[in-house]
This record gives C-alpha cells, structure tokens and sequence, in this order.
C-alpha cells in the first residue's frame, strides 16, 4: 500500500476549495485523480471556526493510502 500527502483549503462553507499534494507517490495521474475527487465528493459537517464561533477559510492536511479494495 502506498501512502501520498495533501493539504487541502476549506470554504466557509465547509467545502474544499483548493488541492496540493506535500508528499506525493510521483504519479501524477493518481495525484490529479485525488484531488479531483476530493473536491467532487468531500465536504465537511461544519465549517472550521475561530475562537468566537465565526466560521473561517482554514488549511488542513490529510493523508492518502491507496490500495487495491478489499
């Protein structure tokens, strides 16, 4: 199983914005098809917000393991 790294922006609006990838398994083919569904498919519950409750546009990273379906 091979793992990449991405770190990826997040709306007001809880949904993803921005994609790019902080390790990647140098196949760029599987790098733009991750991205690509993250921002089709992926969209948070709530929106990250600030010590006031206000929601706010954040950066988080987050790990990919790819690997054949079980």
């Amino acid at each position: 199983m091979a793992a990449s790294r991405q770190w990826h922006g997040v709306s007001t609006d809880a949904r993803i914005t921005d994609c790019h990838f902080v390790e990647t398994l140098g196949v760029a083919r599987l790098d733009a098809t991750g991205c690509l569904a993250l921002r089709r498919r992926l969209s948070y519950r709530a929106p990250v917000r600030d010590a006031a409750g206000k929601p706010v546009e954040a950066v988080l990273v987050r790990r990919i393991r790819w690997g054949p379906i079980e």
